[in-house]
């Protein structure tokens, strides 16, 4: 398993995860949303991030978005809080390993 900042090369799975979260919380959530979430991901001048989670096998099976604020000490607790729940919540078909 490895966790890391999401690349654009990483989309498809951010996209695939985001699509299953949106359904499990019951969002209906726009094309137009889901690509303005996107692009903040990836601008270098947005504090808005995402980490994702890929399996040995390549596939991802968890993710956090977040946001970095200055003032808060406690942001690495909270964005594996976040993996952990979005691990859960997608199903993944893929256990991480240690």
């Amino acid at each position: 398993m490895e966790i890391c900042l999401i690349a654009t090369a990483d989309r498809d799975g951010w996209r695939s995860l985001w699509n299953v979260y949106c359904d499990d919380q019951g969002v209906d959530m726009s094309e137009r949303g889901t690509e303005t979430i996107w692009r903040r991901i990836k601008e270098s001048d947005n504090p808005t991030n995402a980490l994702i989670a890929v399996g040995a096998t390549g596939v991802a099976f968890g993710f956090a978005n977040f946001i970095i604020h200055p003032y808060l000490g406690a942001i690495v607790y909270s964005v594996f809080s976040l993996i952990s729940m979005s691990i859960i919540l997608t199903g993944a078909k893929e256990s991480p390993k240690p």
